[in-house]
């Protein structure tokens, strides 16, 4: 890290660098310019602040470059103030230039105070703040994620980490993104998997599943009966201009009790799967006097309503979707309905969607067809297994230890119930042809996780043991691994 401090004076005919880098620059040319080389790490991310001030100059302009033909970065009409900017240099050395654009030649003044040069490591905590770290999105009327940026200057300019383009039912029409893209949301915010479908060409909402290149749904709309005049396929209403894709079923209840006085002295969270179902964002609210008669339930949204507490637990999934593909969009709602009830921003655990969500459709609409009938008694078992014993982890849940706002601890408690789930549910009952049918239907992507393997040595034993009673004495484990490896390589793992 190097500090030094730039004092330059415009006056005529000489140039000098004092050890301490105080500048006295002298010219009488329109343009005139005070530099000095550099050294630096190559490749690797460097910072550059400085205080500036002007004393009679009316424009100074920054330029950073290699010193020939590469800038990194090039701003005019420097303001008062503390600057920063951040680079990747191409060489061990850059050239630090301020430019006098003055249109005369009078003498001039500025200072640069407090210049500090130096690497900076992505995700180095500097000044309270996570540089490179931090993303910022631009949404559209829709809610439509265009532009992601993050808190890093690069070459001057804030770095755009990824933007996007769709046409009117939500197929990519252009996109850019920086490196890997690890973000799995597409159109009005809804998960996509790309992996079967190829990448855009298939959006999972809440309870069904769109292709954009069509503008359908492949099932019926679950408030079909609010809009007799459309057909249940149709997205948006057909109004996919302005309008976004209504999916409701949120039908939460909070009860307030009042006293004499009309104040609040209780409040209730519930689920009712017998209600009409409401808008995202939306939930019932019934008010109960001091004489305990309830109003009619009223229409809310959540961030209009004020709770009285500071924790809600859990509430417990209804028999109607617990061990439906529908689960894990419940607890997603639950999660933000309560969260945004407490006013409280965070996100619901990724697993929902990301992983118990996708999967629980994918087995259920592409797998469970391919197999025998013991094996589609194995998935609907499965899957209710695993979502019964997400039900009793976070019925003991508390606001202490509320594993839904750790990420990471509630990935590791939701794998760790897998490898019981698929046994109890019968996996040694699965046929040769149903286990190769199974173990090919998650990305290949999943087994590069330490989760995925921790389950995969737990079933290990009843999966060899099957395998080899069916295979007998013909192939065995050998004629197994050479039917699922060309399964994979058919359904596009690489």
């Amino acid at each position: 890290m190097m500090k030094s401090k730039f004092y330059i004076v415009l006056m005529l005919l000489t140039t000098f660098w004092s050890a301490a880098f105080a500048i006295t620059f002298t010219t009488t040319q329109v343009n005139g310019s005070s530099e000095k080389s550099i050294a630096v790490e190559s490749g690797v991310q460097q910072q550059l602040s400085f205080d500036f001030l002007h004393q009679n100059t009316s424009d100074v302009r920054l330029v950073i470059s290699d010193g020939s033909s590469v800038t990194y970065v090039d701003e005019s009409n420097l303001a008062d103030g503390y600057h920063s900017y951040v680079f990747v240099p191409g060489s061990t050395t850059v050239v630090v230039k301020f430019v006098r654009v003055d249109n005369d030649n009078t003498s001039r003044t500025f200072e640069v105070n407090n210049l500090t040069v130096g690497t900076i490591e992505e995700g180095a905590e500097t000044s309270n703040s996570m540089i490179g770290k931090k993303e910022y999105e631009v949404v559209d009327h829709q809610g439509n994620v265009r532009v992601v940026m993050n808190d890093a200057l690069i070459n001057g300019k804030s770095e755009i980490v990824s933007s996007i383009d769709y046409l009117p039912f939500g197929m990519v029409a252009r996109k850019y993104k920086k490196g890997v893209n690890t973000y799995s949301f597409g159109m009005q915010g809804q998960l996509t998997t790309d992996e079967m479908h190829g990448e855009g060409n298939w959006v999972d909402f809440k309870y069904r599943s769109a292709d954009p290149r069509l503008g359908r749904f492949f099932a019926i709309d679950p408030l079909y009966k609010k809009y007799p005049w459309y057909t249940p396929y149709q997205f948006s209403g057909n109004k996919v201009i302005h309008a976004v894709e209504l999916e409701g079923l949120e039908e939460h209840v909070l009860t307030e009790t009042h006293d004499a006085a009309g104040k609040v002295t209780g409040q209730t969270l519930t689920f009712d799967e017998k209600a009409k179902p409401l808008g995202e964002g939306k939930i019932y609210v019934i008010s109960v006097n001091s004489k305990g008669v309830s109003s009619l339930p009223a229409e809310k949204e959540v961030s209009t309503i004020t709770y009285k507490g500071s924790y809600l637990t859990p509430t417990p999934a209804p028999k109607s979707i617990l061990g439906t593909v529908n689960y894990y969009n419940f607890r997603k709602d639950d999660f933000n309905v309560r969260h945004g009830l407490l006013k409280d921003a965070s996100m619901a655990p990724e697993y929902y969607m990301n992983f118990g969500g996708k999967y629980a459709k994918r087995f259920t609409s592409e797998l469970r067809p391919k197999l025998s009938a013991a094996g589609q008694k194995w998935v609907d078992k499965a899957r209710l297994n695993l979502q019964v014993a997400m039900e009793t982890k976070l019925a003991s849940v508390t606001k202490k230890d509320d594993i839904e706002k750790n990420n990471k601890a509630f990935e590791e408690f939701a794998f760790g119930t897998h490898a019981d789930a698929y046994i109890s549910a019968g996996l040694k009952t699965l046929t040769y042809a149903d286990l190769v049918n199974v173990m090919t239907t998650p990305d290949l992507a999943e087994w590069k996780k330490a989760n995925t393997w921790s389950q995969a040595i737990q079933v290990t034993p009843t999966v060899l043991k099957k395998i080899d009673n069916d295979c007998g004495e013909d192939g065995g484990i050998a004629e197994w691994l050479r039917d699922v490896i060309p399964k994979w390589m058919q359904s596009g793992y690489d």
